[in-house]
């Protein structure tokens, strides 16, 4: 039986779980390839079973059906499958049209935008004593000029569009680019505001995590962890 607020879809005879780590036994825990996944299976509206491992016993539990494998881990009618990439494109070709949405981006720069934005933070979370600038500049770079820019659906309606109405990285629906980017860009948020004990989040656009995947996990009634911040930020000073 699948979390709360999934539609049911598709073949009822398909067995899909998915494995994640997690710290409390209530949450996803932070790993942002277990969220990334999690989305994934969310907007597929397929039915699964999520399941999770403790930290401290996931080689143990692993070590019956994904030897050696890192979660997150899916069975697919009792097939493991491995690598978030990998189970993204799995995903992809067996949970397709026209039982189930396609996330894949319609344009090849969405999959890409925002990646400067991760280098600035593990450059970010390293320096012990980060000063105001340096977190402001966790805001800007390509994704806020990838997000501003119309794409060419958009300028094909309006040639004369000088900013972008979308409401996420692609377009008004959420793709794979999105379940990429907003876990990822949620834990940048949440460390940023921890080290610098400020209340300030990233450009507050609609293609910007907040709206997303707050819904996202509303749906499911999944406990958000809020201590984020405080365990990136104490791995990168170890």
């Amino acid at each position: 039986q699948g979390p709360s607020g999934i539609t049911p879809g598709g073949d009822r005879a398909t067995s899909i779980t998915i494995t994640f780590l997690h710290e409390d036994g209530e949450s996803m825990g932070h790993c942002p390839f277990c969220q990334r996944l999690f989305m994934v299976l969310l907007l597929k509206g397929v039915p699964f079973t999520l399941t999770t491992v403790d930290v401290k016993r996931a080689l143990d539990v692993l070590k019956d059906f994904a030897p050696g494998a890192q979660l997150p881990v899916l069975l697919y009618n009792g097939e493991p499958k491995t690598d978030t990439v990998t189970i993204e494109d799995f995903l992809e070709d067996k949970l397709g049209p026209p039982m189930f949405p396609s996330l894949v981006p319609r344009y090849g720069e969405s999959s890409l935008a925002g990646n400067d934005i991760f280098h600035k933070f593990s450059t970010f979370i390293k320096n012990p004593v980060p000063a105001q600038d340096e977190g402001e500049k966790l805001e800007r770079g390509q994704l806020d000029e990838y997000l501003s820019a119309p794409l060419e659906y958009e300028l094909a309606h309006n040639p004369h569009l000088r900013a972008s109405q979308r409401r996420f990285l692609d377009g008004d629906q959420l793709t794979l680019a999105d379940c990429n980017l907003l876990p990822k860009l949620n834990i940048v948020q949440a460390t940023r505001k921890c080290v610098l004990s400020s209340c300030a989040t990233l450009p507050a656009r609609p293609g910007t995590p907040q709206p997303a995947l707050r819904s996202l996990r509303h749906q499911e009634g999944c406990k958000v962890p809020t201590d984020t911040g405080t365990t990136y930020t104490k791995a990168g000073q170890c």
